[in-house]
């Protein structure tokens, strides 16, 4: 599956989706993907051992711009499905839809943090931002691995049209 361009399909990296709902206002998505390592330097000696320790959840955040009573009207309507109230349950994961968290593959979040709206440097236009982390369970696998050296430039996959790392010119 091919995901949208924001140069071909601009509207679609406009909206985000949270709880099969479509979230009011302009969305801007922000997420970081890591990998956890775990560095082990030796004493007396140049550089490490690198151990990779598996992929951490993404954190994600989404900041929506509202402009008008409709789309505070619907922003009323579905922030309750994203966090619950205090002493009213446990929070859950929620389904997530936008080009850049499908980019990353990520599909489900636990909101963790919603802001107040604050009006932005543009009279009576308020923004609020959504914190999240990326539901992303424990698989019953090892994934630590210590490599012994990168892959080497013929192992590196490149598109089409597009020179390989080892005949780019670097600028230097």
């Amino acid at each position: 599956m091919s995901l949208p361009s924001w140069i071909d399909a601009p509207f679609t990296w406009d909206v985000v989706s949270l709880a099969g709902e479509e979230v009011p206002g302009l969305a801007k998505v922000k997420a970081t993907r890591k990998y956890k390592l775990d560095k082990k330097d030796q004493a007396g000696a140049d550089g490490g051992d690198l151990t990779g320790l598996g992929h951490m959840p993404a954190e994600v955040e989404i900041t929506l711009r509202i402009w008008n009573t409709g789309q505070f009207n619907d922003l009323q309507a579905v922030l309750p499905k994203l966090m619950v109230k205090p002493g009213k349950g446990v929070p859950s994961p929620v389904d997530a839809s936008h080009p850049a968290l499908a980019l990353l593959g990520i599909k489900s979040l636990y909101i963790t943090e919603i802001g107040a709206p604050t009006e932005t440097s543009t009279k009576h236009v308020y923004e609020l931002t959504l914190q999240a982390t990326e539901f992303l369970p424990v698989k019953k696998q090892n994934v630590t691995l210590t490599p012994t050296m990168s892959a080497a430039d013929s192992d590196v996959p490149v598109e089409p049209g597009l020179l390989p790392p080892s005949e780019t010119d670097t600028g230097l």
